[in-house]
């Protein structure tokens, strides 16, 4: 559970006010939704077209409920696969932006406080490992998943929540939906059988609308992470390099 939030921005000289008090009043409002103080900050400016015009940076502590143990290193045969949203927004957004892509301009990320979301499913179910997907996208976390806890992951590729615009920009880029990075999204594993209960609490919140099981847990597999398509088995990849420049 998230407490405290140290805040910093470094904003280059002539930023408009405006701006800059949109900025506080979105910051104060991401805080007062995940139940966060932001306890202390500091802002520094810069020289007129050092900084790009705005930089944000944040430290937060919290603390771990007395009980819960979500790590990468708990998986095991049988648990199921739960992704809480939609795959690929934010990756996709964030390149429409950069790159101008028009087509993709409809993409929006995906970003959220998921705290009070995931709350109750840990509370109230045995959640066995859970894992932000954001860096490398649902590719790069179930394979460290997978590599932590010495299992397999078959996931179902019509199970997948894959947004039409996501599907696009990657087969007009060449990537796979599944490096895509997301930043209001969470990957849960725990027992087969809790499984419905978890999507069911999950939907009941705006962050979760639209989550679902995408696949299911196994022994130690010749591959670590396989999808199950209408072909037959196809090899996730871990991601290689970076499709995005790290900006969070």
């Amino acid at each position: 559970q998230p407490q405290y939030l140290a805040l910093a921005r470094g904003s280059a000289e002539g930023l408009h006010r405006d701006r800059r008090r949109r900025r506080r009043a979105a910051g104060g409002a991401a805080a007062d939704e995940a139940g966060v103080v932001v306890a202390c900050g500091d802002t520094k400016v810069v020289e007129r077209g050092k900084a790009d015009q705005l930089y944000v940076t944040t430290s937060g502590i919290g603390e771990i409920a007395d009980g819960v143990n979500v790590s990468v290193h708990n998986a095991a045969p049988g648990d199921a696969i739960i992704v809480t949203g939609p795959i690929g927004l934010h990756g996709v957004a964030v390149m429409a932006a950069r790159e101008r892509l028009g087509f993709a301009s409809s993409a929006a990320s995906d970003v959220a406080p998921l705290n009070r979301m995931l709350g109750p499913v840990v509370s109230e179910l045995q959640v066995h490992a859970m894992r932000d997907p954001t860096r490398g996208g649902c590719a790069a976390a179930l394979h460290e998943m997978s590599a932590a806890s010495g299992v397999g992951m078959v996931l179902d590729e019509v199970a997948l929540p894959i947004p039409d615009v996501v599907e696009g920009a990657c087969a007009l880029l060449g990537t796979d939906p599944l490096e895509m990075p997301n930043e209001g999204n969470a990957l849960i594993v725990l027992p087969d059988a809790q499984a419905d209960r978890a999507v069911e609490i999950l939907r009941s919140h705006q962050y979760g609308r639209e989550a679902t099981r995408i696949g299911r847990v196994v022994s130690k597999a010749a591959f670590p992470v396989t999808l199950s398509t209408a072909l037959g088995q196809r090899l996730v990849d871990a991601p290689r390099g970076e499709l995005l420049p790290r900006i969070c």
